[in-house]
C-alpha cells in the first residue's frame, strides 16, 4: 500500500486518485476496506496521517511518517520510507517464523520416522518375546513360525501341542545329561 502510494503521489498524481489506486492493489479484505474509509476521510478534507489513524489497521510507523511528510510537504518521499521500513518489518518475521518453523518440522519428521521404527520393530519384538514365553528351543523357531504361518489347517492346535511336548522332551533330556533330574 505504502509503496504504491508513494510512487503514485511521487509521480504528481493526485492524492485521492493514488489512495484509490493504492487500495485495488492490496488484497487484504481488512486493510482493502480501511484505505476505501481513509479515502472517503481524505475526500471530506482530513488530513492523510489522521485518516490512516482513525482506521486503527495501518501500523504507526506508516502513520507517523506520513504525517511528516505532510508537515514537510515531502509525503512521497516519506511514504518511500515507510514502505522500505514495512518491508524490513515484514522480512524479520519472516525470518523468525522460518526459524521457528524448521525446528517443529524436524521434531515432526523425528516422529513420523519414529512411528515407521516402532511398526516395523514391534512385531519382530512380540514374536521375539512369544517365543520365550512358550520356552521354544531357539533350533524349533522355524517350526514354530512354520506353525504359526498355517492358519488354514484343523490341526493347528494339535501340532503346536505336539511341539511343545517335543520341547519338554528335549528339556528333559538336557537336564537329565546335565545332572538334573
Amino acid at each position: 500500500f505504502a509503496s504504491t502510494l508513494a510512487i503514485l503521489t511521487g509521480s504528481g498524481a493526485p492524492l485521492l486518485r493514488s489512495l484509490d489506486a493504492a487500495r485495488d492493489v492490496v488484497w487484504a479484505l481488512p486493510l482493502k476496506a480501511a484505505a476505501g474509509r481513509a479515502a472517503l476521510l481524505v475526500r471530506e478534507g482530513v488530513s492523510l496521517a489522521r485518516a490512516l489513524k482513525e482506521q486503527r489497521v495501518f501500523p504507526p510507523v506508516l502513520i507517523h511518517l506520513t504525517a511528516n511528510g505532510e508537515a514537510s510537504g515531502q509525503l512521497a518521499a516519506m511514504l518511500e520510507r515507510a514502505a522500505v521500513e514495512l518491508e524490513r518489518e515484514a522480512q524479520r518475521r519472516i525470518t523468525w517464523f522460518a526459524a521457528l518453523l524448521q525446528p517443529a518440522l524436524i521434531v515432526t519428521m523425528g516422529a513420523i520416522v519414529l512411528v515407521l521404527v516402532l511398526a516395523v520393530m514391534l512385531p519382530i519384538v512380540a514374536m521375539n518375546q512369544l517365543i520365550r514365553i512358550l520356552g521354544v528351543d531357539p533350533g524349533l523357531r522355524e517350526d514354530l513360525v512354520v506353525l504359526r504361518g498355517r492358519s488354514s489347517d484343523a490341526d493347528g492346535p494339535d501340532d503346536l501341542a505336539g511341539l511343545q511336548d517335543r520341547q519338554s522332551t528335549l528339556h528333559g533330556h538336557d537336564r537329565r545329561a546335565r545332572g538334573g533330574r
